[in-house]
C-alpha cells in the first residue's frame, strides 16, 4: 500500500527507461494512472469516457482549454513506472490504493496528483456539472476527504470485486489507452 503522498514541486524529468508511447508526451493530456485489477477502477474509466466533454465545450477555471483528453495507463504497467518513479510514488509491493493522474506529462510542470486531489481534477476535466461538483468538493478540507477517499479504496475490492471484463474501447478510444501492445 501506498504510504503517505505529497505533491512536492516539479521536478526535472529524468529520461523515461521506457519510451512512452506516441502522444505520451507533454501535448497530450493527463494520464490517469489506474488499478486494472480494480472494478471501480475500471468502471471510473468508462465513466471518463462516456461523460468527458467534447474539448470544443471543455474548460478550466479562468477559461483556459486543457491540453487534450484524458488518457489512461494501468498502475502496474510499463507506461506508468518511470511516472511513479520520478514522483517518489512507485511501490515495491506493486499494491497501491490510490489513483494517480500525471498532469502535464514529460512536460516543464509535470505533477502527479493522488487521491481526492485526483478525483477533483478529473472532475474539474470532465466538464460540465463535475467541474461544478469538483469546484464545491475543493471547499471541504483535504484531510477530510483523502479519509473519505481512503475508506472506499481500502474496500473497494470488496464492495466493487475486480475487473472481470470491460467494454471493448470504440476506435476512436484506442488512442487514448496508452498500455496497448
Amino acid at each position: 500500500m501506498l504510504g503517505p503522498v505529497t505533491t512536492a514541486a516539479p521536478r526535472t524529468a529524468p529520461p523515461l527507461a521506457v519510451s512512452p508511447p506516441a502522444g505520451a508526451g507533454p501535448r497530450g493530456g493527463p494520464i490517469l494512472l489506474y488499478d486494472g485489477a480494480c472494478g471501480l477502477c475500471a468502471r471510473s474509466v468508462q465513466w471518463i469516457l462516456e461523460h468527458e466533454a467534447p474539448p470544443a465545450r471543455r474548460s478550466t477555471p479562468g477559461g483556459r482549454r486543457p491540453p487534450g483528453p484524458i488518457r489512461f495507463a494501468t498502475i502496474q504497467g510499463q507506461v506508468a513506472a518511470p511516472y511513479l518513479r520520478r514522483h517518489g510514488l512507485a511501490s515495491p509491493t506493486g499494491e497501491y490504493d490510490t489513483m494517480v493522474l500525471i498532469v502535464d506529462p514529460d512536460g516543464p510542470r509535470e505533477r502527479a496528483l493522488v487521491r481526492s486531489q485526483a478525483a477533483l481534477a478529473i472532475g474539474t476535466a470532465v466538464g460540465g456539472p463535475y467541474r461544478w461538483a469538483a469546484l464545491v468538493g475543493r471547499l471541504v478540507p483535504r484531510p477530510l476527504l483523502d479519509a473519505a477517499y481512503g475508506l472506499v479504496a481500502r474496500n473497494r475490492l470488496r464492495f466493487f470485486g475486480g475487473a472481470d471484463a470491460c467494454r471493448v474501447p470504440r476506435a476512436a478510444e484506442r488512442a487514448r489507452f496508452l498500455d496497448r501492445g
